[in-house]
């Protein structure tokens, strides 16, 4: 017997197979427990993937009626409304003889079951669409699912990979670092720093790698211009926008965040942007000296004055210059293991290379020393 199916009928059928091989693959998602799915489930997902296959390479036009007949009864996929076979469930129509419809149940010959037997099946092709995913497994997550059926698979069977930021560092003058100190007054901006990091298993939430990844200041400053940044090279290199300045010593703690595939934080590296004032020294032969005098010595950043060595070269008086930004409780000065005689200090207000007025004590030694002195400032 043989009856002549037009390929777009063939092709609806062919649809609404692969359309139950998605609500298989839904049931399967919505198990607790991967070892609680039915053994039954499992088989007629292999069987209609098998009579799938064997319709796409047989050209026996017999052999196609009997394999899409026994789907539609089988797999009830005459139960999905369209034309033609949605009318004729349980008949094949005649083609020979008298006409007429014959009982599936007069067929001879027909096969009762398809044993499934190793082939190949391109799981590529099969695009799948699922909702309502209720339970990880794998890299599933809650939610929805789109894409082939072999990304379905291998996400269920593989474990989650989660993305990590490395080397968040910012890159000043051609040196990448993950704390850059700045002098007070000093301004950054696009010319003058950057920021950069790296980014292992790229399963962000967007795959761009850029919507889900941000910067922001751990602890905000308040004062002088608002802290803008601005994201160019798909998120992996961030610039400064607007300039930003710090008038008083100060740290500005900048975190990296980001949203993994799974909706989840990921692990927030840090890196520093620091403004900090100096101490200025030098040697001048006068007992007294000008604002200009001062400004021209040299100078070491710092944020504190403990620790501070400095080497005061020639003949003359020893000058330290500290502003009131760097706590001076208890002050000393040190020549190895004795203390450098200093006159009562006196107050002064220079200016630093950025503009920033800064009032502080000026510290002179009480005699006129002949060489060169190195001092610990304590």
């Amino acid at each position: 017997m043989l009856i002549n199916y037009s390929t777009t009928d063939l092709n609806i059928f062919l649809s609404k197979a692969e359309q139950k091989l998605v609500t298989y693959g839904e049931l399967l998602v919505q198990q607790v427990n991967w070892d609680e799915v039915e053994d039954s489930l499992l088989n007629k997902i292999e069987l209609l993937t098998f009579i799938l296959d064997e319709i796409d390479r047989t050209v026996d036009q017999e052999q196609i009626d009997k394999l899409v007949y026994f789907a539609l009864d089988y797999f009830n996929l005459h139960e999905i409304p369209y034309s033609p076979f949605s009318i004729m469930p349980m008949t094949i129509i005649g083609t020979g003889g008298s006409g007429g419809s014959i009982a599936w149940e007069d067929i001879l010959d027909k096969p009762e079951t398809f044993v499934p037997s190793p082939h190949n099946h391109n799981d590529e092709d099969i695009l799948i669409d699922i909702s309502g995913i209720t339970e990880t497994i794998g890299g599933i997550t809650p939610g929805s699912f789109t894409g082939t059926l072999e990304e379905f698979l291998e996400l269920m069977l593989i474990k989650f990979q989660a993305p990590k930021f490395s080397n968040f560092k910012q890159n000043s003058n051609g040196l990448a670092q993950t704390n850059t100190v700045f002098e007070i007054g000093q301004t950054v901006n696009s010319a003058s720093l950057t920021l950069s990091w790296n980014l292992s298993n790229l399963n962000v939430k967007d795959a761009s790698n850029s919507g889900s990844v941000s910067v922001s200041e751990l602890d905000p400053f308040t004062d002088n211009q608002p802290f803008n940044l601005k994201v160019f090279s798909t998120g992996k290199v961030l610039h400064f926008g607007t300039m930003y300045t710090k008038t008083i010593p100060g740290t500005l703690q900048l975190t990296l965040n980001g949203i993994d595939s799974q909706n989840i934080a990921m692990m927030a590296p840090q890196c520093n942007l620091e403004w900090k004032s100096k101490i200025w020294y030098g040697n001048h032969v006068n007992p007294t000296l000008t604002v200009p005098q001062i400004e021209g010595f040299s100078s070491v950043l710092t944020s504190t004055k403990n620790g501070v060595t400095v080497t005061i070269l020639g003949a003359g008086y020893k000058y330290v210059f500290i502003p009131n930004n760097i706590d001076q409780t208890g002050i000393q000065f040190m020549d190895g293991q004795f203390t450098v005689d200093m006159e009562a200090p006196v107050a002064a207000t220079i200016f630093n290379t950025f503009g920033v007025e800064l009032e502080g004590m000026l510290y002179r030694t009480t005699n006129f020393l002949n060489g060169n002195l190195t001092i610990l400032i304590l």
